[in-house]
């Protein structure tokens, strides 16, 4: 019989490896502790960390559009009265050349006259282009926000919307567009599901157009050559036309109070709101 040979054999040697660093890669030894320091002392207790300004912080300033958009009411009733006194003062223009038919008037009353119609109606073409420059930045910044509201971002650049309001002809055909984009963006960041303003845009959109044949038509007749009763029937077209104009401003302001509003501006408008007890 054969020993095991597992339990003959010699048990080896065991073996323990140590691992050292290299001497060039030891630390550079410390200086010996120096003498005690004193303890730091402050004159009162430390706040770092646990002061808090609850202050609300100060509301930005509002850009020059947004200064200018909040200023559209106002500066939509100062131009309707310019316009409006224009039409006085042609109408009173217009009175003195029918008192002159059956008597002389003075000379002073005359040059006031053509004085004040001369400067009211620059004023008034001063105004109404001002006008349009604020209309264009109130769109612009209530365009802004409406797409801000719907988690997007202006999708027209901002020379296109001064192309758009303020090149002649273009804005008659392109300006509506963008009013009618607004009110869209507006409801559907509202969640409505139907809008009624866009009826009453486009019917301003009309006016506006309608406004323009005839306000063409007063300046071609009011250049042409003619005689005294031309000028007289000038003044009276002059006139007309300024009142026209008066009202399309009235109801511009109130375009802008109804998309200044939202999309249930308009049905607030309609009609009697009523509520629960």
């Amino acid at each position: 019989m054969h020993p095991n040979p597992a339990r003959t054999a010699q048990p080896r040697a065991r073996l323990r490896w140590l691992a050292r660093r290299p001497p060039e890669t030891l630390p550079v030894p410390g200086r010996a502790p120096s003498a005690p320091k004193p303890t730091p002392r402050y004159p009162a207790t430390p706040r770092w960390g646990l002061r808090q300004d609850f202050t609300p912080a100060a509301p930005a300033a509002p850009t020059t559009a947004e200064a200018a958009a909040d200023a559209t009411p106002f500066v939509l009733r100062l131009t309707t009265g310019i316009v409006l006194a224009a039409a006085v003062v042609e109408a009173l223009a217009y009175l003195l050349l029918v008192i002159n038919r059956s008597g002389p008037v003075p000379g002073w009353l005359a040059g006031v006259a053509t004085v004040a119609v001369f400067a009211i109606g620059w004023l008034a073409v001063i105004a109404v282009i001002a006008l349009f420059v604020v209309l264009t930045l109130w769109l612009r910044v209530s365009r802004e926000r409406a797409f801000a509201a719907l988690g997007t971002r202006e999708p027209r650049p901002a020379w296109q919307l001064w192309v758009y309001c303020l090149v002649p002809v273009v804005n008659l055909a392109a300006a509506p567009v963008l009013v009618l984009e607004l009110a869209d963006a507006q409801r559907r960041a509202a969640g409505e599901a139907t809008d009624r303003r866009a009826m009453f845009i486009r019917r301003w959109w009309a006016a506006w157009v309608a406004l323009t044949i005839v306000t063409v038509g007063c300046v071609a007749y009011s250049r042409a050559a003619g005689g005294l009763q031309h000028g007289a029937d000038a003044m009276v077209y002059t006139a007309l036309t300024y009142l026209l104009s008066g009202v399309f401003l009235l109801v511009t302001a109130r375009l802008v109070r109804m998309i200044d509003g939202g999309p249930t501006a308009r049905e607030l408008e309609d009609g009697t709101r009523w509520l629960a007890a």
